[in-house]
């Protein structure tokens, strides 16, 4: 998909291979994230096609057969995939090797989404993954693997400013080590999903999550993926910082202190300010 998720490991593999074409997935349905991955123009996966030079393939499904038309054509060494919002049929990676880049430390968090339901777990450390694609979903065995910290009260974006580079040099240290890197299976057992959270869903357990753990997820996450706040149609909140002054409020309730907005937690408040969506 457009977007740095995709296109800074890409800058990354051009600097040290030759790419010779390039795959836009296209989601069924956008998102906020999808939006978020949008700007600035100058991640768009076009730009990036027109700077390398080479031709780029738009696909709303992996089984579209233009895919393997599209790859005989330009015969590529080997596959990279990033952000890519399909699964990919036998036809594909059974022919070409194909190494895919998942943000998180595999079997945890296989999915679409897992830095959503890193920021809710409010987990302090996340990683990446470089794995062979096989027919399931992130289930492929394990070249390489290479944890980060999530640094508490980051957002998504400014933990993207952190680890999307150094995401790229694992992908490029497994193209380079294609055929020699030892390939681990994934482990077995009941491993949670990243699965799409809707946009209408609510996440926060008021009455149960200490202020802090609201604050982190609420900063980390919102509004590129949920909206757990009642603000009105064209205004999006910045959570800005938390205490754990008592308001008297219930927990989840909107209020007003010093001249700034908080929500009510169930041992103190989270502050915020809206802008215009």
């Amino acid at each position: 998909m457009p977007g740095r998720f995709s296109t800074t490991p890409l800058r990354v593999v051009a600097e040290r291979h030759q790419v010779v074409g390039i795959v836009n997935g296209v989601p069924r349905r956008a998102g906020w994230l999808e939006r978020w991955g949008l700007t600035p123009r100058s991640a768009n996966l076009w730009i990036w096609a027109q700077t390398y030079q080479v031709p780029v393939l738009r696909l709303r499904s992996g089984k579209d057969p233009k895919l393997v038309s599209f790859l005989e054509e330009l015969r590529p060494e080997a596959l990279c995939v990033a952000n890519f919002p399909h699964l990919l049929p036998p036809e594909v990676f059974g022919r070409w090797p194909t190494l895919n880049l998942h943000p998180s430390l595999l079997p945890r968090w296989r999915g679409p989404y897992p830095w959503f339901w890193m920021y809710h777990e409010q987990e302090s450390q996340g990683g990446w993954t470089v794995h062979r694609v096989d027919a399931g979903e992130d289930t492929g065995p394990i070249l390489l693997q290479s944890p980060y910290e999530v640094p508490f009260g980051s957002t998504v974006g400014e933990l993207a400013d952190l680890v999307l580079e150094p995401g790229g040099e694992l992908l490029v240290r497994a193209l380079d080590g294609l055929g020699e890197l030892e390939e681990r299976p994934q482990p077995s057992g009941d491993f949670p999903r990243a699965r799409r959270p809707g946009p209408r869903e609510r996440f926060v357990q008021w009455r149960e999550w200490p202020v802090r753990r609201v604050y982190g997820y609420l900063r980390g996450v919102c509004p590129l993926w949920v909206r757990e706040l009642e603000l009105g149609p064209f205004l999006q909140p910045e959570f800005t910082g938390w205490d754990e002054v008592s308001s008297g409020l219930p927990p989840g309730r909107l209020g007003r202190a010093e001249g700034r907005r908080f929500v009510a937690c169930r041992d103190g408040r989270v502050f915020f300010r809206t802008r215009l969506a």
